[in-house]
């Protein structure tokens, strides 16, 4: 709800910012060239609505609308600094759109890694329950590994993170 109401603030701000002119941006840039560091702020601005249009195609993949618009504001910035020449607006829409599609897809990638750890670790307890059942006793790291078949490093690394999270869990 906290967040909403930033982002609401945001929005109301923004209303108060005028675009600038053509001919506005041909002088800002100039200025810019020669180090004029409101220059830049002003392009920046004239630029925040741009932003926002470009984050409306991305939204309800995965990342907040706030998320994406702070997405969108750094790629802002930084393409404002990295300009040479050609068309200021064409490159600006550019590293915007294509930074919102990297967020997009490095949290698709977090939520899939995510999936896949959650996975194996469900595996590896139903596994070891199972072998303890059998056996009657634990089974060894080397016995699991085997059964898994899989490398004794990884179901190592799969009990870490089973005992990190356990651990997490009982902190909170």
């Amino acid at each position: 709800m906290e967040n909403n109401n930033f982002y609401s603030l945001y929005l109301k701000e923004l209303e108060a910012i005028l675009p600038y002119t053509d001919k506005e941006e041909e002088i800002l840039l100039n200025k810019r060239k020669a180090g004029d560091m409101s220059a830049v702020k002003r392009l920046i601005e004239g630029n925040l609505s741009k932003v926002l249009c470009l984050v409306k195609a991305y939204e309800g993949q995965g990342i907040s609308v706030e998320d994406l618009v702070q997405e969108g504001n750094m790629a802002l910035t930084i393409a404002i600094s990295e300009f040479q020449d050609g068309d200021f607006g064409l490159f600006l829409e550019k590293q915007i759109t294509m930074a919102l599609a990297k967020a997009i897809e490095t949290q698709k990638l977090m939520n899939n890694t995510e999936e896949e750890i959650l996975a194996k670790i469900n595996v590896l307890q139903r596994i070891s329950t199972m072998m303890a059942e059998e056996l009657g006793r634990e089974a060894t790291l080397t016995e699991l590994a085997e059964k898994m078949k899989m490398p004794e490093e990884e179901i190592r690394r799969i009990m870490k993170l089973t005992v990190d999270a356990i651990t997490v869990d009982a902190g909170s």
